[in-house]
């Protein structure tokens, strides 16, 4: 901040001195090019110090004012008043006492030091640098309180999308374990790999959603271990149909936002082993970045009243948290099935880690 203010003073100084050079070269000036230059460098120099008594004295608190701040206008008034006043004497002061007599060697009677027309005169001057300075310091506070409003909002939109996702995992993680479980009561050989997959979901849940993206690739893995999970848990295996044609790597997607999806689809079919399941899934990502993916599951009658729970409202919340804009999700439900089309407009992974290391 120290240093905008010496540059704009800098800049201002320059302003001054040629606008002060400009009025002394005139055609019948017999003194040098040269020592014009260093006498209105002087008198830009020696009235330097009244611009800055009426800019500061007052201005930073008008501008705070102006800004939102709880002052009192009869404050405010009074410290501008000020800084005015002393900005005009030591303008007058810096006339009669430098500028002309050693300056410009000119004599100046004592009553034009008192002269109120003279006091108008400088006033008009130093109205130009405060209200310069008033409308830089204003738009600056304005551009601040636009930006602390705006990083309150992104942080609290971080808070609620931790608080969605520490529902939605907890969600998942009771139903897995109630699953393993369930092998573990009979004795099933597939519980310890069970445990495996399980531990391979966990591992990406824990590290890996701390990134605010992933390799699409990686959260089409973790949905294919989910399956391979959950169809260790029935003794007749569902059936599932899956078409992931996503063969590039370089697409980035939020982590963990697809897995709600697929439990949720696995909900509606049934819970228990022995009911038949039928879920078919297709996602493709078009060249410019577009991933669509639909999820179609059959719905076992005692689900069919059901409006899908914490993980829908989840997905669409945190859809809009992490993809303002920038998606849709479409629902079908019927009592035979139930289907949900999701489209995303990803962005490329690479440049997502290089714009979070620029940041």
């Amino acid at each position: 901040m120290k240093n905008r203010h010496l540059q704009f003073w800098g800049a201002y100084l320059i302003f001054h001195w040629l606008l002060i050079s400009s009025s002394l070269l005139r055609p019948e000036a017999t003194t040098s090019f040269f020592t014009i230059i260093l006498i209105a460098l002087g008198a830009a120099l020696s009235l330097l110090p009244a611009q800055l008594a009426s800019v500061y004295l007052g201005i930073p608190t008008l501008v705070k004012k102006l800004s939102g701040a709880d002052l009192s206008w009869v404050y405010v008034i009074m410290r501008v008043l000020t800084g005015v006043v002393a900005g005009i004497i030591l303008y007058r002061s810096a006339i009669h006492f430098i500028v002309y007599p050693y300056l410009y060697e000119q004599a100046i009677a004592w009553t034009q030091f008192y002269s109120i027309a003279r006091w108008l005169s400088n006033f008009a001057d130093l109205c130009m640098p405060m209200l310069l300075f008033a409308g830089i310091w204003l738009w600056d506070e304005q551009r601040k309180t636009r930006q602390s409003a705006k990083d309150l909002e992104m942080e609290k939109l971080k808070i609620e999308l931790q608080f969605l996702k520490s529902q939605t995992n907890p969600h998942f993680l009771f139903n897995t374990l109630n699953n393993i479980y369930g092998l573990s009561r009979r004795s099933d050989p597939r519980a310890p790999e069970a445990l495996l997959q399980l531990s391979l979901l966990l591992r990406y849940l824990l590290y890996e959603c701390a990134s605010e993206r992933v390799l699409l690739t990686k959260e089409i893995k973790m949905l294919e271990v989910y399956i391979e999970l959950m169809q260790l848990r029935r003794s007749e295996p569902a059936e599932i149909i899956i078409n992931t044609a996503i063969n590039e790597s370089h697409w980035g997607i939020a982590p963990g936002i697809l897995l709600p999806l697929m439990e949720n689809a696995f909900k509606f079919a049934g819970d228990s082993p022995a009911l038949y399941t039928s879920i078919i899934w297709n996602c493709e990502v078009n060249e410019d970045g577009r991933f669509i993916m639909t999820l179609k599951n059959s719905v076992h009658q005692t689900k069919a009243h059901e409006n899908g729970g914490i993980g829908l409202s989840n997905i669409r919340r945190q859809l809009e948290i992490e993809y303002p804009k920038k998606h849709t999700i479409d629902i079908e439900s019927e009592i035979e099935y139930f289907q949900i089309q999701l489209i995303i407009q990803l962005e490329v992974y690479e440049s997502i880690e290089m714009s979070d290391s620029r940041r």
